[in-house]
């Protein structure tokens, strides 16, 4: 690949992300693409670069179909490489799974064949340049197969018995609908399966509390920058209960510490767990990732 179509490459990518995001989506630019972890969606770009001493017989249109051959299997390539990059959780790559388990490799390039094209259009190199841009969901057929197969079905998950107060403290009974982490400041990486701990490392949600039938449907947590753009929405519901990170921990950064305080909020009932089942959880990152 030229210097000049890798330049063009890095534009196109910017140029996908500003199609896709809003300002409060959380974009992870990779090379020649990027995963938009708001959407939950993979997006990226191939070129076609026409010859640069097209054969004689050749007409224009058989160059053409060549270019656009050329354009739709860099970007397929592209797209398989991404999806090998997803972070599954804080010690595991989508490609570490597929080094293990030569069918995942397999079905990721079934997958990536299979890609929605989204647009074809532009000659952004030199003249008959075509550039091809698809996208794929990181949740459905993709998402039931990297997620962790701790996260089981609804109905096999089983009530767990709860503190219902702090020694020496009166409990409001307050039932919280979602789960809202504040990780702005602790420079978190987004995963399809996070974790969310307290300051002993006791899990307050992961894949033991999440439902596979919704982790697979609406992904395991949501990630936004803008905490005022998720108040009443649908995940959350009305009355979400709002931490703060800490730290990260984990070679990925994916995995949140919270404050011992609020992780006995959110221990406190156990309806809390149904919307943990549900997937109920957003996770807000800063802008500058």
């Amino acid at each position: 690949m030229t210097a000049s179509i890798r330049c063009w490459m890095s534009f196109l990518t910017i140029l996908l992300i500003a199609a896709n995001g809003d300002g409060a989506d959380v974009i992870e630019p990779k090379n020649g693409g990027h995963i938009d972890w708001t959407e939950g969606i993979v997006s990226t770009v191939g070129l076609g670069v026409p010859p640069e001493e097209p054969s004689g017989i050749a007409g224009a249109s058989e160059v053409k179909a060549r270019v656009l051959a050329s354009a739709h299997y860099n970007a397929r390539r592209n797209l398989f490489d991404l999806l090998n990059a997803v972070r599954i959780d804080t010690n595991t790559l989508v490609k570490d799974m597929a080094s293990r388990t030569p069918q995942v490799e397999t079905k990721l390039r079934e997958m990536a064949a299979g890609a929605d094209e989204v647009e074809v259009g532009g000659e952004p190199v030199t003249e008959g340049t075509i550039a091809v841009r698809l996208q794929m969901s990181l949740y459905a057929g993709f998402a039931q197969m990297v997620l962790p197969q701790g996260i089981i079905p609804i109905d096999a998950v089983k009530s767990v018995q709860t503190p219902s107060a702090v020694a020496g403290e009166t409990v409001e009974r307050v039932i919280f609908t979602g789960l809202v982490v504040d990780a702005r400041n602790v420079a978190a990486n987004p995963a399809l399966a996070p974790r969310i701990v307290d300051e002993n490392d006791k899990e307050v949600y992961g894949a033991a509390f999440a439902s596979r039938d919704f982790a697979v449907q609406y992904g395991m947590s949501s990630y936004v920058t803008d905490i005022d753009e998720i108040k009443g929405s649908y995940r959350l519901g009305e009355r979400p209960l709002i931490v703060k990170g800490i730290k990260t921990i984990g070679p990925g950064h994916s995995d949140i510490v919270i404050g011992n305080a609020s992780a006995v909020k959110l221990r406190k009932f156990s309806e809390h767990l149904a919307f943990l089942r549900e997937c109920r959880v957003v996770i807000v990152l800063g802008e500058n990732r």
